[in-house]
């Protein structure tokens, strides 16, 4: 018994130095003890970013913190929401590798780490080495790897491809929790006083509370590798960079006409078989502001999809006007391409086409000239496309058949389709909300094409 109780003593002992040294690992490390990581205080929060780590003029918006754009990006003390920042670039930027990133800090490389096609970087700031800063989607400087010493606005890297945008994170990170803050929560007011001078008062302008995350919550389901994805995104949680008083990149008052602008077919109509309504169950949830001003509620698409009698049917401009962004699309095929016009406020997206290689952002297309093609793949694949403008900042949706001219509404006419059948009402949506999957499949949701 003696030797049992010893043996006993003996592995208590080892567990005990064990933690001892795992706990004292995570301080030298890291940087901080671990009970450190639940004691932080929004008030008490230290201030040591001092150089912004992109220039802003390159900047059109920046996604809220506990947002629900991107992906799940969670600490050890929230669940579901996107704790970091997303820097979305102005879309007149043709190439985006030429984008120069910057230290945000004085301090020191802590890791370069792969991430896909990409590196993520770690910064150590020097004062508070508690703290870590990761930059993503970052093509470091040669020399720029583990131990570099670096100063506050020291050029370190590139942005590494064209169909992303960049993404900051900042936190506190242990040996098996962490806990993340707002890059604006630890931005010295010398730096914020740049995005005052756009218009902005408070630093809360970019972030969403725990409360009032906790009061709308984001639905997460488990994501390829590893990593959680929103059931439903939240596009309208961003913030647009402005100068005083005009939301970057809206369209002038001078453009604001309201006419069937629409003046040539997008689609052939021979080859497409059925259209889905606008506020339909198919697919997933697109959904934001209408054209009353009335937010919807996140269960309907307000878009149409196009379901396919070839695999690959071709689509064209629906107006003379612009291309200002091509898109990679997250999990499926094509892109989408988004249009404008200096006639009318409305943007056009096509979602999943190929673009034609002699064309690309910045490219001034006519009415009714071919774009590419649909990425479908089989016949009954299906693409979609609608309408969206900015006011006040937020996204407003509707459907391109209220704004087709009369020839180009003839041609559906000609076919069985109609606008006023192209669209659920929404008293009728509110009152028979969408579950989407299987209901996809509802021919109640398509109108057919003769």
């Amino acid at each position: 018994m003696k030797v049992l109780k010893w043996i006993g003593f003996i592995l208590l002992g080892i567990v005990g130095l064990g933690l001892i040294v795992v706990v004292t690992f995570q301080a030298l490390k890291w940087g901080s003890w671990p009970w450190q990581l639940g004691t932080l205080h929004p008030d008490k929060l230290p201030t040591f970013v001092a150089h912004d780590y992109l220039d802003l003029h390159q900047v059109e918006a920046i996604s809220k913190f506990r947002s629900g754009i991107g992906h799940d990006a969670h600490d050890s003390f929230e669940t579901c929401r996107s704790m970091k920042h997303y820097f979305m670039y102005n879309q007149d930027i043709q190439d985006r590798t030429t984008i120069k990133i910057y230290s945000p800090v004085n301090g020191t490389i802590m890791f370069t780490i792969p991430d896909g096609q990409d590196k993520q970087i770690w910064i150590r700031p020097d004062n508070y080495p508690q703290y870590s800063i990761r930059i993503y989607h970052t093509k470091p400087l040669p020399g720029v790897s583990r131990g570099t010493k670096v100063t506050a606005g020291q050029h370190i890297a590139y942005h590494s491809r064209n169909n992303t945008n960049s993404d900051i994170q900042v936190g506190i990170t242990g040996l098996w929790r962490n806990r993340f803050v707002s890059y604006f929560e630890v931005m010295a007011d010398e730096v914020f006083a740049e995005y005052q001078k756009l218009g902005f008062k408070d630093r809360s302008d970019f972030i969403i509370s725990k409360e009032a995350r906790d009061a709308d919550p984001l639905a997460c389901r488990f994501g390829f590798g590893g990593t959680g994805l929103f059931k439903t995104e939240r596009p309208n949680e961003v913030v647009r960079l402005r100068p005083a008083g005009q939301p970057a990149g809206q369209i002038p008052a001078q453009a604001q006409q309201q006419t069937q602008f629409i003046t040539a077919n997008p689609i052939k109509l021979g080859q497409i078989s059925a259209i889905s309504k606008f506020r339909s169950c198919v697919g997933h949830n697109y959904s934001g502001y209408n054209v009353q001003g009335e937010l919807e509620a996140a269960n309907r698409s307000m878009k149409h999809y196009l379901k396919v009698k070839d695999p690959k049917p071709e689509v064209f401009a629906p107006f003379d006007g612009t291309i200002i962004k091509v898109e990679a699309e997250r999990a499926a095929y094509g892109k989408q391409v988004h249009l404008v016009s200096p006639a009318h406020p409305w943007i056009f997206i096509f979602f999943h086409v190929d673009l034609n290689p002699d064309l690309t952002v910045n490219s001034a297309v006519t009415a009714g000239q071919q774009l590419g093609r649909a990425g479908t793949k089989v016949a009954n694949d299906s693409f979609d496309f609608t309408l969206v403008k900015y006011e006040n900042d937020q996204p407003t949706y509707e459907s391109p058949f209220n704004w087709m001219a009369p020839p180009v509404l003839g041609e559906y006419v000609a076919r069985g389709v109609t606008k006023e059948a192209l669209v659920v009402p929404k008293a009728e949506r509110d009152a028979a909300p969408c579950r989407f999957g299987s209901q996809s499949l509802d021919p109640s949701n398509w109108i057919n094409v003769r």
